[in-house]
């Protein structure tokens, strides 16, 4: 949050973690990528599929969370994904439903989502195993790389509803439904 956001009363609570997933077009026939071929896909040096199929990138603007959470995997990720972006005619998705709709649409695709939305939109995408971990919430802890942290804002003059629905997300109930559509629960 912005220091403005936080002087007005604002408050900030961190809810749950989803793995951020590397997905495909259901139709290219990968099931595991690992975080160097992750990097050559961005970095252009992987430009086809096993089956021969063209890598069509779906991007995230520079300035997106998204974007940033995956150039924070490795610095040879983080120098393949701006080299991506200047790339002409690159495939830019505004929003996280953009993103995953073109993946969707586009052959031979490849770009990221949280396992969350893919879980609960229950998506037609090919969700790959990173460096041969399977991306659930439990091996995150252990094993997964790289997630995206989710969280709640309030205002300290928020309605009870707006409290009491905040409240819900660390409820057994709540934390309950987290857990189940891909989350880890904090």
């Amino acid at each position: 949050m912005k220091a403005e956001e936080k002087s007005r009363g604002a408050v900030e609570t961190k809810y749950a973690r989803s793995p951020y997933v590397f997905i495909t077009h259901r139709q290219v026939n990968k099931e595991s990528i690992t975080i160097k071929e992750v990097e050559q896909l961005y970095g252009g040096k992987i430009k086809k599929w096993p089956d021969g199929k063209q890598v069509r990138l779906v991007m995230r603007p520079e300035s997106d969370s998204d974007t940033k959470l995956l150039r924070s995997l490795s610095p040879g990720i983080d120098q393949a994904v701006l080299s991506a972006i200047r790339q002409p005619e690159m495939n830019f998705a505004v929003t996280d439903q953009d993103s995953i709709d073109m993946v969707m649409k586009i052959p031979g695709s490849f770009g990221g989502a949280t396992q969350t939305q893919v879980l609960t939109e229950k998506l037609p995408v090919k969700v790959l195993a990173l460096d041969g971990v399977q991306p659930k919430a439990k091996t995150m802890k252990e094993a997964y790389p790289i997630w995206k942290e989710f969280y709640i804002v309030t205002l300290g003059n928020s309605s009870e509803a707006a409290k009491d629905f905040a409240a819900f997300f660390s409820s057994p109930a709540g934390r309950k439904i987290l857990a189940a559509n891909g989350n880890q629960p904090l």
